[in-house]
């Protein structure tokens, strides 16, 4: 639900930023990673790769809602985290901007 919504959006960002210093990965926690390739494929061409990391990906990772942004530098800190669907790509773009403008820490 949330992340099919949020998808589209995660898809145009990453196709906006690809000549960025970012790669931009999406982790599914679906229970079925045939429908989940099945959906990618036809509904979301030239999206982010996608990790399927199934329905304890959640518990695995500490994350408590669906979608969860996550925004990882280099040396493996987290730089942003941000909970919960409903995002423009414009927002979307911007807040990710915005991190990759920030000098690491």
């Amino acid at each position: 639900g949330p992340c099919r919504m949020t998808a589209p959006a995660v898809a145009q960002v990453a196709a906006k930023l690809k000549h960025r210093p970012v790669h931009v990965v999406a982790a599914s926690i679906d229970r079925d990673e045939a429908a989940l390739d099945e959906y990618a494929r036809d509904e979301l061409p030239g999206a982010p790769a996608i990790a399927w990391l199934g329905p304890e990906g959640m518990s695995t990772l500490g994350f408590d809602s669906v979608p969860t942004f996550v925004v990882v530098d280099g040396s493996g800190r987290i730089r942003g985290l941000r909970r919960g669907g409903g995002w423009s790509p414009d927002a979307l773009e911007a807040w990710l901007s915005k991190l990759l403008a920030e000098p690491s820490k």
